[in-house]
């Protein structure tokens, strides 16, 4: 059994007691969250952490790939098997998240994850998670991520087997393919924000975790607009997020954000590049109206 299927399954174990999942479709799963959002999800003017969205559904999926106390076999999407022979790697996230989630009377909990399988190809994936709560019909946060899975050996992308093909291609819907990179040329002047990856920043292939790019992002707008005394010290309410994951930022290693803002100044750009200055990340952020850094 791989490190990261380890990981994963051990975390699935552990969240026995705490989560529960119902497979509703071969390709849909739902994992309730009756405890919602925990309480480092929230900063210190109880407004929801932006990246938090992404570790909650990042803990949905270790959840729903592998089996548990009540359903010891069972695995999303049949990554409990899948995942013996490849390992997966994320290269790209849309996150949309509803202005509901930054007002302090919604309530955060219960919340349910809702994770659909959208688009398959030769071997990368599509997943859809939608984050509610049971008595809203709109979604406060929907999240698509974009995986590829990869030879254990070659770490070269390899295809999927027939079995699962056969099993949930049928599922796939082309258009649902997200290959987003930045479009915005970067400009002669950018600010930058300069940190060291930290050992918590990182996941079970000792990279930075992919959740940790947006907080990047947003400690680097926050850092550079705050007062000594921090008496603005605020998170920008986001309401829009494309990331694009080109390469790993290790545990020790410098990162410059450098981030800019586009003529048409609705959204702000960033590259996030390592010590020798290739470029690890790309993102867009686009903020709600009246969202004040």
């Amino acid at each position: 059994m791989s490190s990261k299927r380890t990981a994963f399954a051990w975390t699935a174990f552990q969240l026995t007691n705490s989560f529960h999942r119902e497979f509703v479709a071969p390709h849909v799963v739902k994992v309730q969250v009756p405890g919602g959002f925990p309480y480092e999800a929230f900063d210190g003017q109880a407004n929801i952490k932006p990246w938090s969205l992404l570790s909650l559904v990042e803990s949905g999926g270790a959840f729903s790939y592998y089996g548990n106390h009540n359903d010891p076999e069972g695995g999303f999407l049949d990554f409990n098997t899948l995942y013996n022979d490849v390992l997966s790697f994320n290269v790209a996230c849309s996150l949309t998240i509803n202005r509901d989630l930054y007002r302090k009377e919604t309530n955060k909990s219960p919340l349910i994850i809702k994770k659909k399988l959208v688009y398959a190809g030769t071997s990368s994936l599509n997943i859809l998670a939608e984050v509610s709560h049971p008595e809203t019909e709109t979604p406060l946060a929907e999240c698509r991520v974009q995986t590829v899975c990869v030879d254990k050996t070659t770490h070269r992308p390899k295809p999927f087997p027939e079995w699962w093909n056969e099993k949930y291609k049928k599922y796939s819907k082309p258009e649902e393919v997200l290959k987003w990179r930045l479009s915005y040329p970067r400009p002669p002047a950018v600010t930058s924000y300069v940190l060291i990856v930290q050992p918590s920043d990182c996941d079970t292939y000792s990279h930075t975790n992919w959740t940790n790019y947006l907080k990047f992002c947003c400690d680097a707008l926050v850092s550079t607009n705050v007062k000594k005394d921090g008496s603005n010290l605020k998170l920008p309410q986001i309401k829009s997020a494309l990331l694009s994951y080109i390469n790993e930022g290790n545990v020790g290693e410098q990162l410059s954000v450098d981030f800019w803002s586009p003529p048409e100044k609705k959204c702000i750009c960033f590259e996030i590049l390592n010590e020798d200055k290739d470029i690890i990340c790309q993102a867009q952020l686009e903020m709600h109206e009246n969202s004040r850094l």
